[in-house]
């Protein structure tokens, strides 16, 4: 997947704004880590354990490739 993004970033950005997009996309995808880190360890003692955690926060990831699959941008033609 990573190597995807990469791919149509450099496809998409110019050239003299490849380092520029790249790092900021690199420090928005690691800072989500803390983040869900901070959010899965407050649902555990409300939703009764680790298990319950993971599978709600695994439908949460479910329902994000399902709106993304019927978005528009699936309907883009081709660059180049």
């Amino acid at each position: 997947m990573f190597v995807n993004l990469l791919a149509l970033r450099q496809r998409i950005v110019p050239d003299r704004l490849q380092g520029r997009v790249n790092a900021t996309a690199r420090a928005v995808a690691v800072s989500g880590t803390p983040a869900g880190a901070l959010l899965a360890g407050v649902l555990v003692g409300p939703l009764g354990g680790v298990r319950t955690v993971f599978l709600v926060l695994a439908g949460f990831a479910l329902l994000n490739a399902v709106l993304a699959f019927f978005t528009p941008l699936r309907e883009r033609e081709p660059v180049g």
